[in-house]
């Protein structure tokens, strides 16, 4: 299978994962801002963020040793998996123990402290068992407990929502609940349980391990803290409600993060195997060139129709956060481009730069957040994230430059993203005839691009073709 025929397959099946598991779900938005107050809302969304954070940190990463050590047929299968799983079962307990302290300090979140543990469990397992599954090429497994999990979370958040009214507790627990039903299925499916069985701890592998995986935790802290501190600076000065707005205003830019993780999934493998070929440089250039098109023009047009889409999926007080769509977006869009680089940068080892571009971007979005939020309000911290993705971006490329060399038409990139941020303004500021003005600029970057997006695309398909 030729290089452009594997990253379409790989896609393929990561689509089909992602699909079902996180679009979907995206369509039941009219559900949770209906049913959900703004402030049970901004809770749910504040336990999901938590989790995210102290996932890394409590696993030590150790997931993403699992998948690269599982590449190596020298090392024993069992001991990878022994070692992974010792570290997230430490985790369980300190997370479980914490429990202790909060009760005696008597402080609010205690009565959510179980669900979140619940959850954080659930998630462990499922991100675990995920890697795994794509470390040992068993893709198709992956991609079915993505359907799996959307079609227990889709049943469950009826019953519990709609049956039961069971409020934000039924949401936690219906998500916890699809995790745990996924992971059954891919330890079933994967005989993963094969090598529970033969469990060995391997202390010099599980050091080799961590040395890998615990650099990854700086640089997955400050990505959490450009993509999650807006929430916490909006709670502390406007209040949880708010937050829960600005929440549901995120899940529409959600859909480029979405897509372009499906894509950077199947992408970095593709590049990490491509990474010693002499003609790296053309692959490379020909799928980042395609891909910024492809991203900015799904950007743009989500800028447009975003009071469109937020009138048929947001219920009652939540529309209002139809406003914050268009900077969500621009932000998700540089987000999604940096993710691209960042596989680069982990094929051609270089990993260094993922954590400082992204420090320094994390940097830049508190200082901006607590300025402009107190300027602004909260369309304030919505160009704060902006502006950081773009810094990440722009380092980035320009670190990837000196390594690839990636033959890319920089005056077209400079004027499609120029293009993109006139766009995100006009919608902003609801200014007279908004549509006309971006429609055309959308044409605009779509002429600019049609011809290299044609004369690429005809290249690409014609080696997928072959054999």
């Amino acid at each position: 299978m030729n290089k452009y025929k594997k990253l379409t397959f790989d896609t393929f099946l990561f689509a089909i994962s992602t699909f079902a598991s996180k679009i979907l779900i995206f369509f039941l938005l009219p559900l949770y801002t209906t049913i959900l107050s703004t402030k049970e809302y901004g809770i749910v969304d504040l336990m999901s963020n938590i989790v995210n954070l102290i996932y890394p940190i409590l696993t030590l990463a150790i997931a993403e040793s699992c998948l690269r050590f599982l590449f190596y047929k020298k090392i024993k299968r069992n001991e990878i998996v022994s070692n992974t799983l010792l570290i997230i079962i430490f985790s369980f307990i300190f997370l479980s123990l914490i429990y202790i302290p909060l009760k005696i300090l008597n402080l609010s979140i205690v009565k959510y402290w179980w669900y979140l543990v619940s959850l954080y469990i659930g998630y462990s397992l499922q991100n675990f068992l995920s890697f795994y599954c794509r470390g040992i090429n068993k893709k198709k497994v992956f991609a079915i407990q993505g359907i799996i999990q959307t079609i227990f979370l889709l049943t469950l958040n009826l019953l519990f929502l709609l049956f039961l009214k069971m409020g934000l507790y039924g949401y936690i627990l219906s998500l916890s609940l699809s995790y745990y039903i996924a992971s059954f299925y891919m330890i079933i499916a994967s005989k993963i349980y094969k090598e529970f069985i033969k469990f060995k701890i391997n202390k010099k592998l599980l050091c080799d391990m961590l040395i890998y995986s615990i650099p990854i935790i700086p640089t997955t802290i400050s990505w959490w803290i450009n993509t999650s501190s807006d929430k916490y600076f909006i709670i502390g000065f406007l209040g949880i409600a708010e937050s829960g707005i600005y929440s549901v205003a995120h899940k529409i830019p959600s859909l480029i993060s979405i897509i372009s993780s499906i894509f950077n999934n199947a992408w970095s493998i593709s590049a990490i195997s491509e990474s010693d070929d002499d003609n790296k440089d053309i692959f490379y250039t020909k799928v980042f060139s395609i891909y910024f098109v492809l991203v900015i023009i799904v950007g743009m047009f989500l800028i447009i129709a975003s009071p469109i889409i937020s009138r048929v999926l947001f219920a009652n007080e939540y529309y209002k956060g139809w406003i914050y769509i268009a900077p969500l977006v621009c932000a998700a869009v540089f987000q999604a481009l940096s993710g691209f680089i960042a596989s680069i940068f982990r094929a051609i080892k270089k990993t260094q730069i993922l954590f400082i571009s992204t420090l320094i971007g994390a940097i830049f979005n508190v200082i901006l957040n607590y300025i402009l939020i107190q300027i602004l309000g909260i369309i304030g911290v919505a160009y704060a994230t902006v502006i950081s993705f773009l810094i990440v971006f722009i380092i980035r490329l320009n670190h990837c430059l000196n390594y690839i060399n990636l033959k890319i038409d920089i005056k077209k990139i400079i004027i499609s993203i120029v293009v993109m941020l006139m766009t995100m303004l006009i919608m902003c500021n609801n200014i007279k005839n908004m549509y006309i003005y971006s429609t055309i600029l959308f044409v605009f970057i779509f002429l600019l691009n049609y011809k290299y997006i044609r004369y690429n695309s005809k290249k690409i398909l014609r080696k997928i073709k072959e054999k």
